[in-house]
């Protein structure tokens, strides 16, 4: 194991180790908190202190870059926030169940009902990700799983809101090849959900 590092330290090193020509994303100790929590790095802390083993913060910027104009991914993105993996029920229209959980668990990133998710989004655009196979984007805290950069296919109501499930597949080779084994993005604070590109 390398040195144990704290959340603020980490988000000092992911910062440094991710900067291009084009900058450098803005990561914070809560951030990295979020990420800790989301299982993309183990807590090696003792009692309530949290600590990262700073080994996996580098091997983690070496399968990560930075991107600073996420339209060099695709023409349309919808990029959704995402938090640690909890119970989180909700039914379609006739009361079957669309998913069972939301977020992430960055330990078993192919769990995607929390990545597909129930999301805001105004019914022209929603029918655009669709007619134009727009990418659903999910991101915690800035950080993008190559698993979970999706090709939308299709949406339907979730009961009792306003909201919509998105079902999707895997992105085209063009799509994966850009996001290669992880992305991390500038995320605007404040907005669950919103499009990023197009």
């Amino acid at each position: 194991m390398g040195i144990a590092l704290t959340t603020g330290q980490v988000a000092e090193e992911l910062t440094e180790l991710l900067a291009t020509n084009d900058g450098h994303p803005t990561i914070t100790g809560e951030k990295v908190l979020t990420l800790i929590h989301a299982g993309l790095f183990p807590n090696v802390g003792l009692g309530k202190q949290f600590r990262v083993d700073r080994d996996k913060v580098v091997a983690l910027a070496k399968a990560t870059r930075y991107v600073a104009h996420p339209e060099e991914v695709a023409d349309l993105i919808f990029r959704v926030s995402v938090i640690k993996y909890r119970d989180s029920v909700c039914h379609d229209l006739d009361g079957n169940v669309l998913r069972t959980h939301a977020g992430v668990d960055y330990t078993n990133p192919a769990l995607l009902g929390g990545v597909e998710g129930v999301w805001k989004l105004s019914l022209h655009n929603a029918n655009r990700l669709v007619a134009e196979g727009g990418i659903l984007l999910a991101t915690a805290k800035g950080y993008v799983h190559p698993e979970h950069v999706r090709e939308v296919v299709s949406w339907e109501h979730v009961k009792d809101t306003a909201r919509r499930y998105f079902h999707t597949k895997v992105a085209s080779a063009m799509v994966r090849e850009a996001v290669g084994s992880g992305i991390w993005i500038d995320v605007p604070p404040g907005r669950e959900s919103d499009i990023l590109v197009g």
